[in-house]
């Protein structure tokens, strides 16, 4: 239902969650944030809502690094703006009730869409013996259209193709008319009759770039890391966190939105470091 959902607004499944996941720990980051500041109950539970209605968004579209993410970004948020913040006491008191929020949004949508839960076990990691083989299962449509060894098959092709061209690559606009003719190659036909992409940003960029093409998207990419430890902040952290992972099974960086979202945020968290730097740069002056 999520993808029927993105399609009905015409954007792409995992690019929504993208954005979605991102704001779902910006809202958590604000709840923390109203509870430190001591706000009024209303504001906190205004707060609380928009987090809850957020994360059910997340579950809603249901893409599965999305989950991941916002696990992940849970787990950034408590331990840079919880734990280095509170005493132990209240950390508990956090922990608890973040825990019964998430536990009961998450087991109210599993009760009421069976499916996630045969889609987070048996679905997801079927069939991993078929890895460039997928032909060989009845009906791979039905059964493997969106389960990781559907991906894992898209970048051992995209990985043996990306070597015979090294160190150069087959050029910016070979990439995918060179991959599908490699699925034809080695007799992949399920591949190459959707045509899948890359789904790998490091993969596609090696494919058509050579060497250089993931080591530019490494530093890309690494470099909002580098301003999220050197700030300590775990918004920027988890950003990267997300974007990271993101591109480890999309390529956000072919697409105008994953352009523009990256590029605007980094932009944002570029502004934010150098400020803090120019803080510091003024504190150590006047003393």
């Amino acid at each position: 239902m999520g993808y029927s959902f993105s399609n009905s607004i015409e954007i792409h499944p995992p690019a929504l969650n993208m954005h979605l996941a991102f704001g779902a720990i910006i809202s958590m980051y604000f709840v923390l944030y109203a509870f430190r500041k001591k706000e009024n109950l209303a504001y906190k539970l205004l707060r609380v809502l928009v987090f809850a209605l957020s994360f059910f968004f997340v579950l809603f579209v249901n893409t599965r690094m999305a989950l991941f993410n916002v696990i992940a970004g849970t787990i950034i948020i408590f331990f840079y703006e919880v734990i280095r913040n509170y005493n132990f006491k209240k950390v508990a008191v956090i922990i608890t009730l973040g825990a019964v929020l998430l536990g009961g949004i998450l087991l109210l949508f599993v009760k009421n869409n069976p499916y996630m839960k045969k889609k987070y076990s048996t679905v997801t990691f079927a069939y991993m013996d078929k890895v460039g083989k997928l032909d060989e299962i009845e009906n791979p449509e039905a059964k493997v259209f969106n389960s990781f060894v559907t991906r894992v098959s898209i970048w051992k092709s995209a990985w043996e193709l990306s070597l015979d061209h090294l160190p150069f690559g087959v050029g910016a606009s070979n990439g995918k008319p060179e991959l599908f003719k490699y699925y034809k190659q080695t007799n992949q036909h399920f591949l190459a009759k959707y045509e899948f992409p890359t789904h790998n940003q490091f993969l596609d960029f090696l494919l058509k770039f050579g060497v250089l093409g993931p080591v530019v998207v490494f530093l890309y990419i690494f470099t909002i890391g580098y301003l999220g430890f050197d700030l300590k902040n775990a918004i920027v952290i988890f950003f990267f966190v997300l974007f990271l992972t993101s591109n480890l099974t999309d390529d956000f960086l072919l697409r105008f939105d994953g352009i523009a979202f990256s590029g605007f945020w980094f932009s944002v968290f570029g502004s934010f470091w150098l400020q803090e730097k120019a803080t510091v740069c003024k504190e150590r002056l006047i003393t």
